[in-house]
């Protein structure tokens, strides 16, 4: 909108649109000379190189097209969730944040998300429409509070090698079996059996664990959102993961300490024959260590698998809510979103149904990990992610309630009560 045009509004008309929140307000600073535009992105680590320069790339292009500064900082995903909510707190979050799937409705639930149901609803019709794990992370009650841009499946990464030299030749297919040859082929200390993520990992606890609690017969939520988290299926799960810790000791003794970096480093430093995490794990291997990246394998893990789907969300006090939107809308247009999600050598998958048919995630390597998009779990099943999810999430409880049970040697059932009385607690606090 040109300066002249500007200077037709009379200000009887400028004041109206103020009050309605109009269009044009946001347009009015850098008009009449105000700051040029500026959008702060805070996003995690994809854990590699070039996938970081790719998704930075994007963001940036969209500012050097439109004239709008862009500040895209790159964090450890344990840094981004501490340093969120503290931003927030003191009213100066990014405007646009990459979001854990569970992130999106405990910041809806907040209500420090925008609606940009005006942004994603177009968006879901693009590139032969997205997953439904995708849309169900983002919508809810018909609104949209996020862009689904990633999904992030989360296969078994197994060492081929030595399942062939022991002679194995079906993978398991529950966990407890899973443990049994993880027992079978670990070599402690040099290898351990399973590294499982135990500890305040950033969110890879609840990935490692919800997919345990399935078998046993549990779940996190009812598929209208509310609680289920029943205290005899979680105590089983806790059961099986002393036995897995303390027991058979296939789960390293460090692995209680361990960040989101932990379970990658012990599979790309061959020091565990099993960890069940994203991609990013194989993706590195490929780049940094090929050889044995050919001995390794991805595997669906046993019983329903496990699907996140991240997000980019922008936050209500953004200065410039209209860019925010905009640049949201340029970054997922499939033919830009396509150079992006293809650079990532398969750390993730695209959201899109019919990019996510290109060979990258149907062959080789990744000849079973293209299917987990649309078959994979959300943690929060059977329903969509509840706000408390995030909160439970950001505040630690499921690995806490780990720890009472491996470290502090309390009853797997005590943990559990105590864990679900939290979350009781929790799920109270927002009226989804």
């Amino acid at each position: 909108m040109s300066g002249a045009h500007e200077r037709r509004i009379s200000r009887r008309q400028f004041v109206k649109l103020m009050v309605a929140g109009g269009s044009l307000v946001a347009a009015a600073p850098a008009a009449a000379g105000g700051p040029k535009p500026k959008l702060t992105i805070w996003t995690q680590s994809s854990f590699t190189k070039q996938a970081d320069a790719a998704l930075k790339g994007l963001y940036e292009s969209y500012g050097k097209e439109n004239g709008v500064d862009i500040d895209f900082q790159i964090m450890a995903y344990n840094t981004l969730i501490e340093k969120l909510p503290a931003a927030l707190e003191a009213g100066a979050p990014p405007d646009i944040s990459f979001l854990f799937d569970s992130d999106t409705a405990y910041y809806r639930g907040k209500g420090a998300l925008m609606d940009i149901t005006d942004v994603v609803e177009p968006l879901t019709k693009l590139g032969g429409g997205m997953f439904e794990a995708a849309i169900m992370t983002v919508k809810h009650k018909g609104k949209y509070w996020s862009v689904p841009t990633v999904m992030n499946p989360w296969p078994i990464h197994a060492r081929q090698d030595l399942l062939d030299a022991a002679g194995i030749k079906q993978f398991p297919k529950t966990w407890v079996e899973l443990g049994e040859v993880a027992k079978k082929l670990q070599k402690p200390p040099q290898l351990y059996g399973y590294g499982m993520a135990v500890g305040r990992s950033g969110g890879d606890f609840e990935d490692n664990f919800m997919p345990v609690l399935w078998e046993m017969g549990g779940k996190m939520e009812n598929e209208d959102g509310s609680l289920d988290f029943k205290v005899g299926p979680v105590a089983k799960t806790l059961q099986l993961m002393k036995k897995w810790y303390k027991d058979d000791k296939i789960i390293p003794p460090g692995a209680i300490n361990w960040d989101d970096t932990g379970n990658n480093k012990a599979f790309q430093s061959e020091q565990a024959v099993f960890v069940h995490n994203p991609a990013s794990v194989m993706s590195w291997l490929i780049q940094e260590k090929p050889d044995l990246a050919k001995r390794s394998k991805l595997y669906p893990s046993p019983g329903r698998n496990a699907v996140d789907s991240w997000c980019f969300g922008a936050f209500k006090q953004t200065k410039f809510p209209k860019e925010a939107k905009a640049c949201l809308s340029y970054t997922m247009q499939p033919d830009r979103y396509a150079s992006f999600i293809k650079a990532l050598t398969g750390r993730w998958l695209p959201v899109y149904k019919d990019i996510a048919k290109d060979p990258l995630w149907n062959e080789g390597v990744y000849a079973e990990y293209g299917k987990l998009a649309a078959t994979g779990q959300l943690i929060s099943y059977s329903g969509p992610p509840h706000a408390g999810i995030g909160e439970a999430m950001n505040t630690y409880v499921l690995p806490d309630m780990a720890a009472r049970v491996l470290t502090e040697n309390w009853a797997p059932e005590k943990a559990a009560e105590e864990a679900r009385k939290k979350l009781v607690e929790i799920w109270a606090k927002y009226k989804d």
